[in-house]
């Protein structure tokens, strides 16, 4: 390259002026909006149809195209596909597209009938109005031409094919971040580029997450398009999926759990949390109790990365774990049908637990290399996990307890009726294993060891729900499997819990009038209709009564800032504080987010529960995470606005005895 005047102009700078080396603040991640352009097709392009010959031989004889379009420039796209009316295709549909790509056209590509997919019955499966083509991912064409075959059969109707350009963001590239610690997690997350990292526009989705059981079943897929994206479009490759997800196949979200690109970096793919067991719409017929993690490309034509393998296999350790699953094993479900699942809804299938979606799709997914790659995988999910615990269950995980009698303070006892409580699992490996069950207070009141061997790998262990010799008394108790391998190493301990639940049927000996004491002040401010003043803020309750249930609005008079037209407002007045709520500490309360104490997302907001016990009569604090405008002075004594995350209190609960 010739240098430019410029270049050389800054060649000749003598050492002692050498410039600074300024390092430019790295750029914030932020939503991207995908572009979705829709070419309505329809007819032959004479001209077109001529530099075909007419007439084009396939497997199913000689065959001219229902469309076909002339080749069509357009503004630039990174992915393509094809849709028409529900229900109108042949059986022998055949669709093809090429892309013009760095300025040249490519060969005709064949796109399959879209083989991801939601459960039937579900209402990603509902809204899906339209049938669509598999997604063909390109490096930034900006041209396409459009082939239908009706082979055999009768042409779709109201063909059209989606154009959807990701969008580009300075901060794509950048790595990703590694989760917190997430409680009794046995393997380590791998660093994740986050919904917000990687630029999801959180307007697309259309409703709230749906949860599933744990996770039985990790699912590998492909995308099945482009391998030669960089490090700094694979992020738009992810948003254009999103956006083929939700504006071509109408889902609430993308289908994918997960996405791992070629350099090996891991996306966060629907949205609810990544360490929870979130429905997505992945495997058709088998999404519930399973998670879908989904490689960025084609490995039917090539091999997966090592980088790529080995993120998978991290992302598969990290959950498989969390869930106590064997990566070795295979399980039996159920199929609920939907998408290109070749079992019948209803239908039993016996399943690896770490699975190509070809195991139970008509599908080529995940390819032909990286299938061949899935024992590998297994080998290293097996080496991250290292000696675990499979398939562990506590049986009964609760009981009614029966009233005995009465507490000096008047309140009624209860008592777990005779019974075992039974802790069983599997070990991976000969193991020394103990098992303590512990009460709220922290006392073990049993405990149980054995060992298991390579024959018997089986763990059995037994609680007579008994302390001290009497029926244990109502509340919660932990069950803890711990263990070490015969060479010393400690194995991830497994942690349930078992609910002794005071039933308000249960007969009660000679009951006093409960004493019941005076709650704070800060309960009766949510939970008592009228104006109170408290910490110095005036507070006005209203409430109603449905029932049981006593429901309480509060608002306190404040100053707040709000944005205005162009500016930020400071308002004085009434604002909403939160709800209160009273009701009888039944064992529905046992199982309300806002009435079982920790940090949880609700919602898609993030929640923090303090409770003054775990159940019954108790008072619940639900602080829920949000930006509020606050006023920061900066030099010169100006004034700006920023929004902030605080905790701010939004519910409280007041579980009272039965009476």
């Amino acid at each position: 390259m010739r240098p430019t005047s410029a270049l050389l102009a800054v060649g000749i700078v003598p050492a002692a002026f050498a410039l600074p080396v300024v390092t430019p603040p790295a750029p914030s991640a932020h939503a991207v909006e995908p572009k979705v352009v829709e070419l309505a097709l329809d007819g032959v392009d004479p001209k077109a149809a001529s530099a075909l010959g007419g007439v084009t031989r396939l497997s199913a004889g000689a065959v001219r195209p229902a469309v076909l379009t002339p080749p069509v420039r357009t503004a630039r796209f990174d992915l393509v596909s094809v849709s028409w009316e529900k229900g109108s295709e042949g059986a022998g549909t055949a669709i093809t597209v090429r892309v013009r790509e760095h300025g040249r056209w490519s060969a005709w590509e064949a796109l399959e009938r879209s083989d991801d997919g939601p459960d039937a019955g579900t209402p990603d499966a509902a809204a899906q109005s339209r049938t669509a083509s598999a997604m063909l991912l390109v490096d930034g064409a900006d041209g396409v031409q459009v082939r239908v075959d009706a082979v055999g059969g009768k042409a779709p109707q109201d063909v059209k094919a989606e154009l959807i350009d990701g969008g580009r963001s300075a901060a794509d590239g950048r790595r990703p971040v590694r989760p917190a610690a997430v409680a009794n997690a046995a393997v380590a997350a791998p660093a994740i580029v986050t919904r917000a990292q990687w630029g999801a526009d959180e307007s697309l989705r259309g409703r709230t997450p749906n949860y599933t059981g744990t996770p039985k079943i990790g699912f590998v897929h492909h995308t099945a398009s482009t391998n030669s994206y960089s490090a700094e479009t694979a992020a738009a490759q992810v948003r254009a999926i999103y956006a083929y997800h939700t504006k071509v196949n109408k889902w609430s979200d993308i289908g994918y759990n997960f996405l791992v690109d070629k350099f090996g970096t891991v996306y966060e793919g629907r949205a609810g949390g990544i360490d929870r067991a979130v429905l997505g719409a992945h495997t058709g017929g088998f999404n519930s109790d399973s998670f879908g993690v989904s490689a960025l490309g084609n490995y039917d034509t090539t091999d997966a990365p090592g980088p790529m393998v080995e993120s998978i296999s991290q992302v598969l350790a990290w959950k498989l774990a969390s869930a106590y699953r064997d990566p070795n094993a295979s399980v039996t479900v159920t199929s609920a049908g939907g998408g290109t699942s070749r079992y019948r809804s209803g239908e039993r299938a016996t399943v690896p637990v770490v699975a190509g979606h070809r195991d139970v799709g008509a599908t080529a997914c995940p390819g032909r290399y990286l299938y061949d790659d899935l024992p590998a995988i297994r080998s290293r999910v097996t080496e991250l996990m290292g000696p675990s615990f499979f398939d562990p269950v506590t049986s009964p995980a609760a009981v009614n307890a029966v009233a005995t009698g009465t507490a000096p303070d008047g309140t009624t006892l209860f008592t777990a009726p005779a019974g075992n409580v039974t802790l069983t699992a599997r070990s991976s490996e000969p193991q020394l294993w103990k098992m303590t069950v512990t009460n709220s207070a922290g006392t073990v009141v049993r405990g149980q060891s054995g060992h298991t061997t390579g024959q018997l790998p089986g763990i059995s262990a037994t609680w007579n729900r008994t302390v001290n010799g009497q029926p244990a008394p109502a509340g919660l108790y932990t069950l803890r499997l711990t263990g070490t391998t015969e060479g010393g190493a400690p194995v991830a301990p497994y942690v349930s819990t078992f609910n002794v639940k005071a039933s308000a049927q249960a007969p009660v000996v000679a009951p006093p009038k409960p004493v019941v004491k005076d709650p704070p002040i800060m309960a009766k401010v949510y939970t008592d209709a009228g104006d109170t003043t408290y910490n110095g803020r005036k507070f006005s309750t209203s409430c109603e009564d449905f029932g049981a249930l006593h429901r309480c609005s509060t608002y306190v008079t404040a100053t707040y800032y709000a944005q205005g037209k162009g500016k930020v407002l400071k308002k004085y007045g009434k604002v909403f504080s939160g709800w209160g709520y009273t009701s009888p500490a039944t064992a529905n309360w046992d199982t309300s987010p806002y009435a079982t104490p920790g940090e949880k997302v609700i919602g898609g907001k993030k929640w923090k529960v303090t409770c003054t016990a775990d159940s019954g009569p108790r008072r619940c604090r639900s602080d829920v995470l949000t930006k509020v405008l606050t006023p920061v002075k900066g030099k010169g004594g100006r004034v700006t606005y920023k929004a902030v995350e605080v905790w701010k209190l939004n519910r409280y609960v007041r579980l009272t005895v039965v009476r």
